[in-house]
């Protein structure tokens, strides 16, 4: 589908595509740019994670449920949902890891005079290897 689309591309061509389209609606560079260019590049991991535990939950709880007479969002707020925070949950951290390792998107996406973490130690590095980057980097 469309949501799996940015995993299959390399991150600087997501970046450069991105920025390229940004420029031709002549939007600056923004941290709600920056943001937005992150979950781009991590939905399609969440939305796979997510989906293979919905894929996993037994149809017969719910029914269960709403046979009962539960509404359908207490049914989801009570069955569904505690059975999807851990995957949303693993998600999140996969999502975190991902946008974290991100380097070349975000010298494309980041605003002028903003620094992430993976920029700051890229920058770091090329004047010279020193503790601080060993610790960011762990």
């Amino acid at each position: 589908t469309l949501v799996i689309l940015p995993a299959l591309v390399p991150e600087t061509i997501l970046g450069v595509g991105l920025l390229v389209m940004i420029k031709a609606v002549d939007q600056p560079r923004s941290m709600a740019l920056l943001v937005l260019g992150h979950i781009l590049l991590t939905l399609p991991y969440v939305v796979l994670i997510v989906q293979a535990r919905m894929v996993g939950i037994k149809r017969s709880y719910e029914e269960a449920a709403l046979s009962l007479g539960a509404p359908r969002v207490s049914t989801f707020r009570e069955i569904t949902l505690p059975l999807l925070i851990p995957a949303v949950l693993a998600s999140i951290l996969l999502a975190f890891t991902i946008s974290f390792d991100n380097t070349s998107a975000s010298l494309f996406w980041r605003p002028a005079g903003v620094e992430t973490m993976p920029t700051q130690i890229l920058s770091m590095l090329k004047i010279s290897i020193s503790p601080e980057v060993n610790a960011l980097g762990t």
